[in-house]
This record gives C-alpha cells, structure tokens and sequence, in this order.
C-alpha cells in the first residue's frame, strides 16, 4: 500500500491501490452520494420476465420521450425577429456594423450599400451562397450606377 498525496484527502495517511488512478478509502469520495433519479413504474406489471418486458420498454420509452419533450420545451427558441442566427453568429451583429458604417452616407445610398453588406454577411449561413451573392452584386451595381450618375452631373469622372 501507497499513501494518498492528492489534494483531496485529508490526510496523506489514506491507503490507495497503485494503479487505480484514485484512493480506494478516500474520505472525500467516501462522503460523496449519488442521488439516483426515480422512475415512476406504476402500472407496468410487477411480475418481472420475458412477458412483462415489452411493458417495460415500453413504459422506459414514454418516460425518455417526456423527458426529452421537457428538455426541448425549456430550451429556448431563437429570436428570429431581433437577433436572427445567421446574423448574430459573430461578436458584432451586421445590423450594428452596418449602422456604424453608413449613419453619415445618403440614404438611398446608405440602403443599397446596407444591402450588399447584408447579403454577403449572411451568404454562406443560410444555404444558397450564390443567389445571396448575386443579390449583393445586384444591389452593388445599382450604387455603382447612382454613383456615376450623380459623378456625371457634376461633371467629375468615374
């Protein structure tokens, strides 16, 4: 026999078997319960043999799917609205980024350029890459051409 030198113990006078990774007699793990959950059996047939275990399975089967229904009603559902997955699935939301980007541009200019960003921020996130990207493109060339529209009124050039 060894003696414990771990930081759990109470004393490095408790005997462990080497190799077994842990104290065999540690108070602290000597102390600890486990609390097992209860399944309600009622109605299932006391009498315990090959005929009672379909009964069995199937009481075990209703019980999980309840359990699992429980832990699907409490996990909460996304916003879809306010902060939708393929938009909040990095430290700074599009919809901020874009804010920041274009509070001081025209508006119909902040809208197409908002546009673009959107689509290319989103196009590998909700499937369809390429008709995001197409998208982006279409309203990226909707700017292009306001742009050179209002450059050639004022006659500067492209």
């Amino acid at each position: 026999m060894n003696k414990c030198s771990c930081q759990s113990c109470t004393s490095s006078d408790v005997p462990y078997e080497v190799g077994s990774g842990s104290p065999a007699q540690a108070p602290s793990l000597r102390s600890q319960e486990v609390e097992v959950p209860k399944i309600d059996w009622s109605g299932v047939s006391a009498r315990l043999g090959p005929s009672s275990r379909p009964l069995i399975d199937a009481k075990a089967k209703e019980t999980r799917d309840a359990m699992a229904q429980k832990m699907i009603d409490a996990w909460p559902a996304p916003d879809l609205i306010n902060h939708p997955p393929h938009y909040a699935s990095t430290a700074v939301e599009v919809i901020d980024a874009i804010e920041a980007w274009f509070a001081d541009a025209a508006p119909l200019s902040a809208i197409r350029r908002a546009h673009v960003v959107r689509y290319v921020s989103r196009a590998h996130k909700k499937g369809n890459a390429l008709s995001d990207l197409k998208k982006a493109k279409w309203y990226l060339d909707r700017e292009i051409a306001a742009l050179e529209e209002v450059n050639t009124k004022d006659g500067k050039q492209a």
